[in-house]
């Protein structure tokens, strides 16, 4: 154990691997890797998935009333991080979340609808564009996806029998006695 404090989690990683590869015996009295990893890794929740949906619909709305073209430039680029921090949160959450042997099916439907809403949200943007001038099309875009992800943190919550108070947008997920074990070891090995 002494000698995991001056390895990297990536070569932690790879010796877990190659022993669980080769079904060593002694692999089962070594460090848990994946362990290791779920209490140093980035933990994606739905406060997180609702913070990245609501940054990017505001962000979205507010861009429609920029004046300048170097000031839209520079909005575009917290909406593009907003955008793709809640389009990979939601793939991680989905394949984290959905059992082994459905992972593929779940992924498959996910992307169909993830890629297949893109045609119908693309005809209303440019009617509303059409009618209303471009501005107008990024602010009703912003609106509905606010909505949308409001509408979706009430239906989770409602769901998982959250109650919503103000400041809180979620209430704290205890962890279970693996998860905290490995924050122990993490905070052992992180001390040395």
């Amino acid at each position: 154990m002494t000698d995991l404090v001056n390895q990297t989690p990536y070569e932690i990683l790879a010796r877990y691997e190659r022993r669980s590869l080769a079904h060593a015996s002694e692999a089962q009295d070594e460090l848990d890797a994946p362990g290791l990893w779920r209490g140093i890794g980035f933990r994606v929740g739905a406060r997180l998935l609702v913070t990245a949906g609501l940054a990017f619909a505001t962000l979205e709305a507010a861009s429609a009333f920029i004046p300048s073209y170097t000031m839209f430039m520079l909005v575009l680029i917290p909406i593009g991080g907003a955008g793709i921090l809640l389009a990979t949160s939601c793939n991680s959450t989905l394949q984290l979340n959905s059992a082994p042997h459905m992972q593929g099916r779940v992924m498959a439907l996910y992307t169909t609808v993830f890629v297949g809403c893109a045609p119908l949200g693309s005809l209303l943007v440019g009617w509303l564009g059409g009618l209303f001038g471009p501005r107008w099309a990024l602010f009703f875009g912003g609106g509905i996806s606010l909505v949308a992800v409001l509408a979706c943190a009430v239906y989770y919550s409602r769901v998982q029998q959250i109650k919503l108070r103000a400041g809180y947008l979620w209430r704290q997920r205890v962890p279970g006695p693996a998860e905290v074990a490995d924050e122990m070891l993490v905070a052992d090995v992180r001390s040395r």
